[in-house]
């Protein structure tokens, strides 16, 4: 939870790149965390305190949502208990000019699939789709969350750029995205 952010946010200070005294500014500018879970996105905040930084933006949101999808009305859990806000949304609201990321670290969750057709439906990768698996959606997603020139890191299962069930995915990313490696792990890494 939030770990891609805190280690970037470490390797800046122990590269030189932003001083100590500059990180909380640095942080409310630049570091920004989105997570489904709200315990994982109050974990994410706690580790960025400990680490010296309480100005990283986190917020709960499904990530898969987009601002013209005008599905849900409450939370994603659908009791109400909160607004429903999109990335677009706190973008919106906390970022000055461009409303896109210069760099984009991902380990989006790989259980489960998306069945609701509003949100397929508002996707290359699931249009015309009954379900797709939510990590393909999450690549889509990321690659428009990204500035021209942006760059993003993502963890997949291997079948995404290996099995021929995701020819089309591969296809996609190929046309959209200049692929500059695929780095593949051994399954208990």
């Amino acid at each position: 939870s939030g770990a891609f952010l805190l280690h970037s946010m470490l390797r800046l200070i122990d590269s030189g790149a932003i001083r100590r005294e500059e990180l909380s500014q640095y942080a409310a500018a630049k570091l920004w965390g989105f997570d489904f879970d709200s315990r994982a996105v109050r974990i994410a905040k706690a580790m960025m305190l400990m680490a010296g930084d309480g100005s990283a933006n986190f917020a709960r949101v499904n990530s898969l949502v987009r601002e013209n999808m005008s599905l849900f009305s409450a939370d994603a859990t659908g009791n109400g208990e909160h607004p429903f806000i999109t990335i677009d949304d706190v973008c919106r609201s906390r970022m000055r000019g461009d409303k896109s990321f210069y760099v984009v670290l991902t380990n989006p969750p790989f259980a489960g699939e998306v069945r609701e057709p509003e949100i397929l439906e508002g996707y290359r990768l699931g249009r015309g789709k009954k379900r797709v698996e939510r990590d393909v959606l999450f690549i889509e997603r990321c690659v428009e969350l990204l500035r021209p020139g942006g760059r993003m890191a993502i963890v997949l299962p291997h079948n995404k750029f290996a099995g021929s069930a995701f020819a089309d995915v591969r296809d996609w990313l190929r046309k959209s995205t200049r692929i500059v490696a695929v780095v593949g792990l051994g399954r208990n890494t």
